[in-house]
């Protein structure tokens, strides 16, 4: 009630010196402070010379106060066609790091088609590399960055993966 009585609200005019009540305190359509439904009308509120993107010429405000949802051009996303011959689990797997034509993504995996351990391994020797990984400071790396293992990976998924990459 202090905070209350705090707030600078004026007491009625005609009774200055009787405490007011919390609801005269309370109430902003009484007195002096008295705010109407006008003063909250929604208007542009301009920014620069332009109004800004969540407010639009009438006023309104766009749901969430986000901008406008108007249709803009947007560059289409390539397209990477991927072989039918590419294993399925490669793609479910290794496409983010390696790439679709398993010639790596730079920053993140190393050209498959061009890899000394896949040339000099069997599939047996590629999945056991795979169960385990490889990491950056490991002296075999030669990348510096971390292949993840794939021990949770089932086996047959696992030589899929280790056939295609002889395959290649």
């Amino acid at each position: 009630l202090l905070a209350l009585g705090a707030c600078g609200q004026p007491q009625d005019a005609a009774n200055q010196d009787a405490p007011a009540s919390l609801d005269m305190r309370l109430d902003m359509s009484k007195g002096p402070n008295k705010v109407t439904g006008d003063e909250y009308a929604l208007q542009p509120v301009a920014s620069g010379d332009a109004p800004l993107a969540s407010v639009d010429a009438d006023g309104n405000v766009a749901p969430f106060g986000m901008a406008n949802r108007a249709a803009r051009e947007v560059a289409a996303a390539p397209v990477v066609e991927i072989a039918a011959t590419v294993s399925a689990v490669y793609v479910a797997n290794c496409v983010a790091c390696h790439g679709a034509d398993a010639k790596g993504v730079q920053g993140l995996g190393l050209d498959l088609t061009a890899s000394a351990l896949v040339d000099s391994s069997s599939a047996a020797e590629l999945v056991e590399f795979l169960q385990v990984g490889r990491m950056p400071t490991d002296s075999a790396s030669v990348t510096g960055i971390p292949m993840p293992g794939f021990a949770w990976m089932a086996a047959s998924d696992l030589e899929e993966v280790a056939a295609y990459l002889k395959s290649l």
